[in-house]
């Protein structure tokens, strides 16, 4: 089938754990040139349309290959592979099956009629080695994040400030350990494809080192994968904003609509904080930030407020409703931010800590965290 068709996706949002697969170990090799998979099984209610294998290329998705059912719905096809990498199975535009193809066959069967519909892949141990992960977590953590945030929204809304913060920072306290353990489990799985679904469990940015690693290590296994070179470059962008890094310039108009520039700072510490009116963890956070910035005002700590917002109404009631008395700017271009491009933000709240010369010496502090580091600096 030509491949004529791109498709733009984010591999972020298409790697379903349930569905990934890969045929290799730590130590698999580039698939020479005629080389290629079987895959075989069953689809349970076949619709009208077809079955195509797709090619996730980065950011884009392209028809690879079609499969064929038998009367009785089963089907066996091979597949010629270029290189491993990630793969769709689109059964007719309606369930969507995430793969990866490396050496192993694949057994597959799924519903076919449902988005959300029954689906197992087998032939594979990367597999398993997700789904144990997404055990481990689930077994290890979720109940207990689930238990802190009852107990955080509980807290708010009989306003005990004092239990909300305690219950705020054990959930972060958790998260630590949470992100600790999946490295380890990450580890574990050497230089397998499955570590790029895997590393979404972590805070890539901070823990930049280790993933820095991780690319590498995969880079050296897998030089053409498409993804991995996406992942080597996003390692580049997190590297130029890591901690020791000079802060680049954001030059962006104030509620007043005069450009206001963050190196016009410089001699404060200064923390650029990326929020924005809509960002429920954002709102969350922001009493924390009012607390340390009226502790530290005086004593030359500054904010520089990057929103994310689009709508000026929203964003100066967000500012007065909760405060925020410090310096504010935005384009309102949400996502599509200046700010938030140079810095290379994906999600919000993003915070970068500068010292009196620009200079980045830490990054997303929370709770109390930010009165830990701003109470080191000055003396307390």
């Amino acid at each position: 089938m030509k491949r004529i068709l791109k498709v733009y996706v984010s591999i972020a949002t298409v790697l379903v754990i349930s569905v990934f697969v890969q045929g290799c170990d730590s130590q698999s090799k580039q698939i020479e040139e005629g080389e290629g998979v079987t895959l075989s099984g069953k689809i349970n209610y076949p619709q009208n349309g077809l079955i195509i294998l797709e090619k996730i290329n980065g950011r884009e998705v392209e028809p690879y290959d079609t499969i064929t059912l038998k009367p009785d719905n089963t089907f066996r096809h091979f597949v010629a592979l270029e290189s491993p990498g990630y793969f769709r199975l689109n059964i007719y535009g309606i369930q969507v099956l995430t793969i990866i193809l490396n050496k192993s066959d694949l057994e597959i069967i799924a519903d076919g009629n449902n988005a959300s519909g029954f689906a197992d892949i087998k032939g594979s141990t990367e597999i398993q080695q997700l789904r144990n992960l997404k055990q481990f977590i689930q077994v290890n953590y979720v109940s207990k994040e689930n238990q802190l945030n009852q107990e955080f929204v509980k807290a708010k809304q009989s306003k005990n400030e004092s239990l909300a913060s305690e219950a705020q920072e054990a959930y972060l306290d958790l998260q630590a350990q949470k992100e600790k353990a999946v490295k380890e489990q990450i580890e574990k799985m050497g230089a397998s494809l499955a570590v790029l679904q895997a590393i979404n469990y972590i805070d890539k940015d901070k823990n930049f080192e280790f993933v820095a690693r991780i690319s590498e290590k995969l880079t050296a296994v897998y030089p053409m994968e498409p993804n991995i070179i996406n992942l080597a470059a996003e390692v580049e962008l997190l590297r130029k904003m890591s901690i020791g890094q000079p802060a680049p310039e954001i030059a962006l108009p104030g509620p007043d609509g005069e450009i206001v520039k963050l190196s016009s700072l410089k001699g404060k510490y200064v923390m650029v904080e990326f929020w924005a009116e809509w960002c429920k963890p954002c709102r969350i956070e922001n009493p924390n930030v009012v607390r340390a910035y009226n502790q530290y005002r005086d004593k030359g700590f500054e904010i520089f407020g990057v929103s994310l917002d689009k709508t000026k109404e929203k964003w100066l009631k967000a500012i007065n409703d909760d405060g925020l008395i410090w310096i504010h700017v935005s384009d309102l271009k949400g996502w599509k931010s200046e700010g938030a491009r140079i810095y290379n933000v994906s999600s919000i709240p993003a915070s970068f800590l500068l010292d009196q010369k620009g200079v980045i010496i830490a990054k997303n502090l929370r709770g109390d965290a930010l009165y830990q580091k701003l109470a080191k600096i000055f003396g307390e």
